[in-house]
C-alpha cells in the first residue's frame, strides 16, 4: 500500500515537472511519447500534442 502511494506521488510529480517544463520553454511539439521503467514495471505513457496558438495537453 505504502509502495502504490509512492509510486503515484513520483508518477504525480514527473507529469507536473514535464508539463511545466514544456510549457515555461514555450516548446511546440507535435508528438511526445515518453515510457518510463520504476521498480520493473511500466508506470505510464504520456502523450502531449502542442499546437500554435492554442496549447492543449493529452495524458493518457
Amino acid at each position: 500500500m505504502v509502495l502504490d502511494m509512492l509510486e503515484l506521488t513520483i508518477k504525480s510529480f514527473v507529469a507536473i515537472y514535464i508539463i511545466r517544463l514544456v510549457l515555461k520553454h514555450n516548446l511546440f511539439i507535435s508528438k511526445l511519447i515518453i515510457k518510463i521503467k520504476f521498480l520493473a514495471s511500466h508506470l505510464f505513457m504520456i502523450r502531449f500534442s502542442l499546437n500554435y496558438p492554442k496549447s492543449s495537453i493529452y495524458l493518457f
